[in-house]
């Protein structure tokens, strides 16, 4: 009788045990972050999503489930940025006898080694828009495709397409599974993230804003219709650019924001967020992993006093995520 009654009591504590552990997230099988370190960012993030989609303080209605991601930095490594790799990848044979070229091609280069990007964004797209003028958009996207199938990090040696965050991806996935629409909003170019962005964020392309080159229609010899790139910047989604490509894109101030530290490109972004009369969170990943990824921030810690001012949640790499490239 003893045995059969301790069995039965050890049961149910076992049973209690379990449901506690679950209900914590601490321990539980269905972690929906599990290359994140249990702590206060990591517990923050699972609390706003919880009373997101619950009845109550801080629900957000469904169709105002929106999240909006920086691209570099934010989603993938940004050291070097991925964009400008590729449009000096295409220039190189053209900077041989242009000396101003290869003069904004050592500028753009040392300021991304150097992780300063704050005024290198319209080298970066001039790089792009020199590179590619007169081509049509179907040929771009085949340019990008064929160089990122061979081009690879120079420090990892691992495709570009490999150098995504494994715990951003959760948090997208962990996002999506709750009904939020998922959004890039990043100073890298429209027309190169609907390349990747589709496979390797399951971001759809009318999802995605981004800085654009001018363009124009034209018509072939068959009579039809095609839009080909011209040189010249029509506009540049960056810092208080953001908030302007996200109303004209989408009209909706986003419930949830990511972005990262280097150039204080996302704040603008964040702070647009916090302007919605209901629920928000706005996260800053902070690049403090020289080991694992890169350490890196601008001289006057622009983004980060900005995250305390404002009372965003800055994400270390080095603390919070248990690893950062998928294995």
């Amino acid at each position: 009788m003893i045995n059969y009654t301790s069995r039965i009591i050890a049961g149910l504590i076992c049973t209690t045990l379990s449901l506690v552990i679950s209900a914590s997230g601490t321990f539980a099988q269905n972690d929906p972050l599990p290359s994140w370190n249990d702590g206060p960012v990591k517990q923050k993030i699972i609390r706003f999503v919880t009373s997101a989609v619950s009845p109550g303080e801080g629900y957000v209605k469904e169709p105002e489930r929106i999240a909006m991601f920086d691209n570099d930095g934010t989603l993938w490594c940004e050291q070097p940025t991925v964009e400008a790799e590729f449009a000096k990848s295409r220039l190189m044979g053209k900077a041989k006898t242009d000396a101003a070229l290869r003069e904004t091609i050592a500028r753009v280069s040392a300021a991304m080694k150097n992780g300063k990007s704050a005024d290198v964004q319209r080298d970066i797209l001039s790089l792009l828009a020199a590179s590619h003028s007169g081509l049509s958009e179907e040929e771009f996207a085949d340019a990008v495709r064929v160089w990122l199938s061979t081009a690879r990090h120079p420090k990892s040696g691992r495709p570009f397409t490999e150098m995504h965050y494994q715990p951003m991806q959760e948090l997208l996935t962990y996002l999506r599974e709750n009904k939020f629409q998922i959004f890039l909003c990043s100073g890298g170019t429209l027309e190169f993230m609907r390349v990747f962005a589709p496979a390797l964020y399951r971001i759809p392309r009318q999802n995605i804003i981004g800085s654009s080159i001018n363009l124009e229609t034209r018509y072939n010899n068959n009579g039809e219709t095609d839009v080909y790139r011209k040189p010249g910047i029509a506009r540049i989604n960056d810092k208080d650019g953001k908030p302007v490509g996200i109303e004209l894109h989408l009209g909706i101030r986003p419930a949830f924001v990511g972005g990262n530290v280097r150039s204080g490109g996302d704040i603008a972004m964040m702070r647009y967020s916090q302007g919605r009369p209901s629920a928000s969170l706005q996260i800053l990943v902070n690049h403090d992993d020289a080991e694992r990824e890169f350490a890196y921030a601008e001289k006057d810690n622009f983004s980060l006093n900005a995250a305390t001012k404002y009372g965003f949640t800055v994400i270390s790499m080095k603390r919070d995520w248990k690893q950062i490239f998928p294995k």
